[in-house]
């Protein structure tokens, strides 16, 4: 192919886009709808995410994409100006190949309008820029295809409607037959093809921010197919549907098609993944591999899973098996993995019950009619005769936590031990179970009861959690606690300084003998509640059908200080109806403490001491704002003495780390695990458990910010297009002024008004009305123009 004829066909169709009012009108009415649905529900979710606008993607690609290609080819045929091309050393492919790429550039610079929302977001919360790279290519690359399947239909059709029709048609078609609503309906094995052949899977792989080969190849290997198809059929136009030249072509297209259904089984392939996420969401963290690279005793994991899954549960596979895949690659000799269907051999199929990976019922199509299939598709692993088991893998968000915390459960000979302790008849895990079975995959969780015959903590807790404490405590428990502590053990600190009735909506000062306790140490939690105006939870209210949101400045998305847990992705936490706390320097000095700020509002916090309101419609004060302290770490000075010192963590909320919240926020049961594990000073899982669970809240400090990022993005871009439009638009207008000179040999092209010569493409909207001998004197050979 000569790439001078396909850029100057490229620079023609350009000049078409560009230069043409009707393209400014597709444009702007797809950018405005698209950002205004993504608009819709943004501030409500709260997050600094585009994940919204890009899943939308697709739905208007299927009308923009058929839009803008339906008159590739057919126009050119309506308007007899395709027969002067191919009369002409212009080959078939470098005139399909000039169009696929102008309308593919075309759709890229659109897609560019999301680039100023995300920038706007990540100015207002921690916008993940990998994953926005990854979202961009994805539509680049949905976007290739699809322009690929609207060129080849044009080639068929002599009008831009039936070819518009038809193109939607197929795109509707291509993106819907991965979903279970089709795939339900069908074969088990031809379900899952369809699946792997939908481009909606793969786009939806690399819109999560990871580029991977078997996708890339996917779209490019697509895009071509569809490119030799349209290529066929102009070779047909040239000479016969039965020629030589259209038989060799039909056989190169079957033979690509073929290649591509093949190869959408991710067989053929690595799995070579670039992971483009900022906190390498999708990459083994350095927990897993440290843990992987030192195991002390044999693990095997074993995958049961059925030949022919559930065309919902094909992606899902295939990134379950690229995770073990990873987990093979940083594994030492201690550790095998084993594939296994349970479906070709009895034997393993007992043997998979027997570890506990039970066969799912499914409902499938056949001979007519829906019958149950059972299929099996879950993980156990073995050390010894310790067994854990994924029954079902759902999703793989949480895969590697689970993976990484069943085999340190497994292979841990020694566990340190954390202790709740019980206050006076009520335990300091009642309300934690999650907290509690999640810190149980790492250490030993006990109950401290202290009696009679037990009145002090035992000495192998290495970590106590004191939670809730209300009332004055009995002699025992504060002897022992002073003596914990002198003794140089770490404790967690929930204490309330208020008592809330959710059910009353009051609210009771709190006062507990741990108060006097903690003043020792230099810290007060003091008889307030902490709210914060910008950075807060946004609570639904009403009732029945009438359900509305509201933030709710006594729900605080606390910011976490950087640094503290070495190597935490953790930002933020959830603190409903928190207090403050303070610091006495003067008294942590004698102790050989030194404070660190842990969690804290931001600058738009405020104090309520009295005439508490708990109603998310009450009315806040918005004077004497300032960051509040919520939490605070207390260690040893690093140059003190060495003695035995305490570590301690307070927080003035014992809410946070309950079941009903950490439910709704993954980060704060992921704060908890960071806590107790610095204080047991043992290597954390929670930054993998956070890393595919972790929020990026947005936080404006104004409210009007928000009503300038909706607008300001949704005009501002329609204002630049417009911009664009008229300034092109008139230069074109301009250009009618040129006269025709001769020797200038050109093509004339209705499409576009415009001529090409195979070097430079110049217009000549006017010139084609002025030159009354265009058509008799001008010669239509190729020619270089100067």
């Amino acid at each position: 192919m000569d790439t001078r004829n396909i850029y100057a066909i490229f620079k023609k169709e350009m000049r078409g886009y560009l230069y043409n009012p009707t393209t400014y009108i597709i444009a702007g009415v797809f950018i405005a709808v698209w950002e205004f649905l993504f608009f819709q529900n943004v501030f409500l979710v709260g997050q600094a995410s585009v994940q919204g606008l890009f899943a939308l993607l697709p739905w208007f690609f299927l009308l923009f994409i058929p839009a803008i290609t339906m008159g590739s080819i057919a126009e050119e045929t309506n308007k007899e100006t395709l027969e002067i091309l191919l009369t002409h050393p212009l080959r078939d492919r470098e005139l399909i190949v000039g169009k696929y790429l102008s309308a593919l550039t075309f759709s890229a610079l659109i897609l560019l309008a999301s680039l100023p929302i995300a920038i706007t977001l990540r100015s207002f919360g921690d916008l993940d820029i990998g994953v926005y790279i990854g979202q961009y290519i994805a539509g680049v690359l949905l976007a290739s295809a699809l322009i690929s399947l609207g060129i080849a239909v044009s080639t068929y059709f002599r009008n831009q409607v039936p070819a518009l029709m038809v193109s939607v048609i197929s795109t509707f078609m291509l993106i819907i037959m991965g979903y279970e609503l089709v795939t339900i309906s069908l074969p088990a094995w031809l379900g899952a093809l369809f699946s792997r052949l939908s481009v909606l899977t793969h786009y939806e792989a690399i819109a999560r921010g990871v580029l991977d080969i078997r996708d890339v190849w996917y779209f490019v290997l697509f895009s071509v197919v569809f490119l030799e198809l349209g290529h066929m059929k102009l070779i047909a136009r040239r000479t016969s549907r039965y020629s030589k030249k259209v038989l060799q072509q039909r056989t190169l297209v079957l033979v690509l098609l073929g290649v591509l259904v093949a190869t959408s089984g991710f067989a053929f392939f690595p799995s070579f993944r670039l992971d483009l996420t900022e906190g390498n969401i999708y990459t083994l963290t350095d927990s897993t591999k440290d843990i992987l690279s030192d195991l002390p005793s044999d693990v095997e994991i074993i995958l049961y899973e059925s030949a022919n899954l559930p065309a919902q549960f094909q992606p899902i596979s295939r990134t379950a098996k690229d995770i073990l895949k990873d987990y093979s690659t940083y594994g030492n000799s201690h550790l095998s993995i084993t594939y296994k269907n349970p479906e070709t051999d009895e034997a393993v199929a007992t043997e998979a019950e027997e570890n506990g990976v039970r066969p799912v019922q499914f409902n499938i199509s056949g001979n007519g009619e829906f019958q149950a299939k059972q299929v099996y598709f879950g993980i156990a692993l073995r050390a010894g005769e310790e067994r854990k088991t994924i029954p079902l893998i759902e999703k793989t968000s949480d895969l590697e936590y689970q993976l990484t915390s069943f085999i340190s459960e497994l292979t841990k000979t020694e566990k340190k031990k954390i202790g709740f302790l019980d206050m006076g008849g009520k335990s300091s895990k009642q309300g934690y179970t999650l907290l509690a079975q999640e810190m149980g995959k790492q250490f030993t969780i006990e109950d401290i009861v202290l009696n009679s015959a037990t009145s002090t903590i035992p000495e192998d807790i290495s970590t106590l959690v004191v939670s809730k404490p209300t009332g004055p405590l009995d002699a025992m428990h504060e002897t022992s606690l002073r003596a914990y502590l002198a003794s140089g053990k770490n404790v967690l600190f929930l204490v309330d300084g208020l008592e809330v009735n959710t059910q009353y909506m009051v609210v009771f000062p709190n006062s507990t003998s741990t108060d006097t306790l903690l003043e020792e140490y230099g810290v007060t939690v003091h008889q307030d509640m902490a709210y914060d105006l910008r950075s807060n939870q946004t609570v639904q209210m009403g009732n029945g059908n009438v359900r509305y949101f509201l933030p709710y400045p006594a729900y605080i998305r606390a910011f976490v200080t950087e640094g503290v847990f070495v190597g935490s992705e953790l930002t933020n936490v959830t603190i409903p109806w928190g207090s403050s706390v303070s610091i006495n320097d003067n008294t942590l000095a004698t102790k050989q403490l030194q404070s660190i700020p842990l969690i804290q509002t931001s600058p738009y916090g405020g104090l309520q001491k009295e005439n508490f309101v708990l109603d998310p419609q009450g009315s806040f004060a918005q004077n004497n704002l300032g960051q509040q302290l919520l939490g605070v770490l207390l260690k040893p000075i690093e140059d003190g003495e060495e003695i035995k010192l305490p570590t301690i963590i307070v927080i003035g909320d014992s809410d946070l780390l309950t079941d009903e919240y950490v439910q709704g926020a993954p980060e704060n049961i992921a704060f908890g695990m960071e806590a107790l594990s610095y204080l047991a000073q043992e290597n954390s899982l929670a930054g993998i458990k956070l890393k595919q669970e972790a929020s990026h809240p947005l936080s404006f400090t104004d409210p009007k910010q928000t009503v300038w990022v909706r607008y300001g993005n949704m005009l501002g871009i329609l204002i630049v297009l417009v911009g664009v439009g008229v300034v092109l638009i008139g230069r074109r207008r301009k250009m009618r002024t040129l006269t025709y000179k001769e020797g200038k040999n050109f093509i004339l092209c209705a499409s576009s008004r415009s001529y090409i010569c195979f070097n430079t493409v110049r217009t000549l909207s006017s010139v084609t009305r002025r030159s009354k001998n265009v058509g008799s004197t001008t010669s239509l050979q190729p020619h270089s123009c100067s």
